[in-house]
């Protein structure tokens, strides 16, 4: 056969395929693709030091099972710049490093690189107490291991009044949600909302579940009305001796538009 009869039967052959396709168009099939979500973050507290006792700051993370790794490791990195300014900083060692964390039901084993002292123990069970499934921590060091540790351990540290919601430098808008725990005077303690000027947006007495040597719970709103900027919530106690304030924490929240 010519090469000239081979050529024309492949073309006759090839209008026979794309008769038979019904397209003379070439097409290239799109591969489907999963879409990629987003991942989902969560809230969790690192505990500082302010004013000489315990406070709680946030941090957002992936959500994950470890959050008692990711406390610790917001912990280890310290307080933020924007959280130096309004007077927080922290206990622990700057080369502090976590080695390992281990759970056994309800206690938490963590072993860190560096010896610490009580406020730096203080802060750490007070990190990964936040959660219900936590009772207990052991902290192990180049110094040894603890005995098991809770919140109690560390009273003397705890400001009368605790606040863990809302958090430093949080986006808040009415009705505030406040809530923590607290060791005062009939279980009582008092809230206002201050502008920038001083003057007080809203203002409630908080009674926890109980006090007088036994710290509670407690959990309240405030309504108030102010354009978005930046605010602080104070909480103090009314001295059973002479009424002045005593035990005040200040907490700069912004409000959302």
């Amino acid at each position: 056969m010519s090469s000239r009869a081979c050529s024309l039967l492949v073309i006759s052959a090839l209008a026979l395929l794309l008769s038979a396709c019904g397209d003379s168009k070439a097409t290239v099939a799109t591969p489907k693709t999963t879409p990629v979500m987003p991942a989902e973050t969560v809230l969790v507290r690192a505990y500082f030091i302010s004013g000489g006792k315990l406070a709680a700051t946030g941090r957002k993370t992936v959500h994950t099972l470890a959050v008692g790794q990711a406390s610790i490791g917001a912990l280890l990195n310290g307080p933020s710049s924007a959280e130096k300014k309004v007077g927080f900083s922290t206990a622990l060692p700057a080369n502090t490093e976590l080695r390992k964390i281990t759970k056994n039901g309800r206690r938490l084993t963590v072993e860190l690189s560096t010896s610490l002292d009580k406020a730096a123990r203080a802060q750490v069970v007070t990190t990964l107490t936040q959660f219900t499934s936590v009772r207990e921590v052991v902290i192990g060091t180049p110094s040894g291991r603890t005995r098991p540790l809770n919140r109690a351990n560390f009273e003397a540290l705890m400001p009368a009044v605790l606040i863990e919601s809302p958090l430093p430098l949080a986006q808040v808008k009415s009705p505030l949600r406040v809530s923590g725990s607290s060791n005062t005077f009939e279980a009582t303690s008092q809230l206002e909302l201050l502008d920038a000027h001083g003057k007080l947006l809203a203002a409630k007495t908080v009674s926890a579940s109980s006090g007088s040597g036994t710290r509670g719970t407690f959990s309240v709103s405030l309504r108030f009305r102010a354009r978005a900027r930046l605010v602080t919530l104070v909480s103090f106690e009314n001295s059973a001796k002479d009424g002045s304030r005593i035990g005040i924490v200040r907490i700069p929240v912004r409000i959302s538009g």
